[in-house]
């Protein structure tokens, strides 16, 4: 009686031992499958990270390619205004340089028709003053 008791204590001592060899077996695996879910969890957080940093840096390429569009459609619309304004102020000059040209022309006809009237008044005067020494003589 004394050995049963003694095997089957053994027996039950063999059997803890294996427990605790396959319960220290399932700790250990549980530990791995935490260590590996963990590691997943950081490499999806990294990946996460990555994705976010690279959909930013994106952002701000874009940001900054649409910053450009914008200066270079602001600098074209300006070249265009000083190019409208210079073609105006030439059309202007020119215009004033015309207006002055007839105006010129104007006074010169004026002028010469006038000194044309005059010559004729003289050479009438001066006709009738020899017709009167004429008739005098």
């Amino acid at each position: 009686r004394a050995l049963w008791t003694w095997v089957q204590l053994r027996g039950k001592l063999i059997t803890s031992e294996e427990e605790a060899k396959a319960r220290l077996a399932e700790k250990r695996r549980e530990m791995k499958e935490k260590k590996e879910r963990e590691a997943e969890a950081e490499r999806a957080r990294l990946a996460e990270e990555e994705r976010l940093e690279r959909e930013r840096l994106a952002q701000e390429e874009e940001e900054e390619r649409l910053a450009m569009e914008e200066a270079e459609r602001l600098a074209g619309e300006a070249r265009k205004a000083e190019e409208e304004r210079l073609q105006k102020a030439i059309q202007e000059a020119e215009l004033r340089r015309e207006e002055e040209r007839k105006k010129a022309e104007e006074e010169e006809r004026a002028r010469k028709e006038k000194e044309e009237q005059e010559r004729k008044k003289q050479e009438e005067l001066s006709e009738k003053l020899r017709k009167k020494k004429k008739n005098e003589c």
